[in-house]
C-alpha cells in the first residue's frame, strides 16, 4: 500500500529532506549571525571607551550606538594621521558640518588604542 511505502521511506531517510545547498546556506547564515553578534558586542564595549578617550582630550563626540563615531576636533587630523598609516574620514562635505568634523569606525581595542594615541600626539603638537 502507499501508506506502507511512505512509512518505509520515512524510516530510511532523515526526518526532513535538506539539500546540500540549503545546508550550506544555513551554515553560512549561522556564521553571519555569529559575526553580527560579535561585531555588536565589540561596538557595545569599544564605542563608550572611545567616546571617553576623545572627550578626555576635550573633543566633542555625538552620542549614538552605531559602529562609528562622529566627533569634532579644532585641529586638522586627516593628514597627520595618514602619515602614520591611519585613515580618518573628514566630514567637511557633509551637509551642516565643516572641516572640524570627523568620522571613524569602531574597531578592535588594539586599533582603537592606536587611533586614540595618534590623535593625542597630533593634539600635543
Amino acid at each position: 500500500s502507499d501508506n506502507g511505502f511512505l512509512q518505509a521511506m520515512r524510516q530510511a531517510g532523515q526526518p526532513w529532506a535538506v539539500s546540500s545547498l540549503a545546508q550550506a546556506a544555513g551554515e553560512a547564515a549561522l556564521k553571519e549571525c555569529e559575526y553580527v553578534d560579535a561585531v555588536r558586542q565589540l561596538v557595545m564595549e569599544e564605542r563608550p571607551w572611545m567616546c571617553r578617550q576623545l572627550e578626555e582630550m576635550g573633543l566633542w563626540v555625538i552620542p549614538g550606538e552605531a559602529n562609528f563615531l562622529l566627533f569634532c576636533c579644532p585641529v586638522k587630523l586627516v593628514q597627520p594621521l595618514r602619515k602614520v598609516g591611519i585613515l580618518l574620514r573628514s566630514c567637511a562635505n557633509y551637509h551642516g558640518l565643516d572641516e572640524n568634523w570627523y568620522r571613524t569606525a569602531v574597531r578592535t581595542h588594539e586599533e582603537n588604542i592606536r587611533l586614540i594615541e595618534a590623535i593625542r600626539e597630533v593634539l600635543r603638537g
